[in-house]
């Protein structure tokens, strides 16, 4: 269905630091080589000085450049606006992302995946225990993104009612490093 919220380019080019670079596109790769973000579902960002950056949309993760990614400007959540620079779309979720920042001043890395593993058994969510969306709800929506940040109040990895899964963190590392292992417990359980 494509984005629920505007764009609007401020530019297409800005100076991204390579070690940041580095990381952003180490961590997409990981998602895709585990599974984690299949076809061009899921979306990683980090915070900084003025916004965030974050992957572009419908583009698979193995595949993304440095030139693929998004630095949001700001998003007015008043008149659903993503300002941003670059070349493309930024994600579907990036009212989602940008408002985490807002809330969890901590927060400076999130990690949305799509783990068929996690999808697959949401009996096994409820058996962890793992905080969970109260309802399914539209993608890229602000209900959404509100019902998400309720949950990441009491946890840093928050299932969402068939749709996925999101991890935060101080780094991206951090935020990373959740989402795998959640995802190595439920390979575990299904060696059981």
């Amino acid at each position: 269905m494509g984005r629920r919220f505007k764009t609007e380019f401020t530019g297409e080019s800005f100076e991204l630091e390579e070690e940041i670079a580095k990381e952003f596109l180490e961590t997409c790769k990981i998602l895709d080589l585990t599974g984690l973000a299949p076809g061009a579902a899921g979306n990683v960002s980090i915070r900084t000085d003025r916004g965030m950056l974050i992957t572009p949309g419908g583009k698979p993760f193995g595949c993304l450049t440095q030139e693929d990614i998004i630095w949001v400007v700001e998003y007015k959540q008043k008149t659903n606006t993503a300002k941003v620079k670059g070349k493309f779309e930024p994600s579907s979720e990036t009212p989602m992302h940008y408002l985490v920042y807002k809330n969890f001043p901590e927060i400076n890395a999130i990690v949305h995946a799509h783990d068929p593993l996690v999808l697959k058994n949401p009996g096994l969510v409820e058996k962890l225990k793992i905080k969970t969306t109260a309802r399914e709800m539209p993608y890229g929506t602000l209900e959404l993104a509100e019902e998400v940040i309720r949950e990441l109040k009491e946890s840093r990895y928050v299932f969402i009612k068939n749709h996925g899964s999101i991890s935060v963190g101080k780094n991206l590392k951090n935020a990373t490093s959740l989402m795998l292992q959640v995802h190595r417990i439920f390979e575990n359980e299904g060696k059981d």
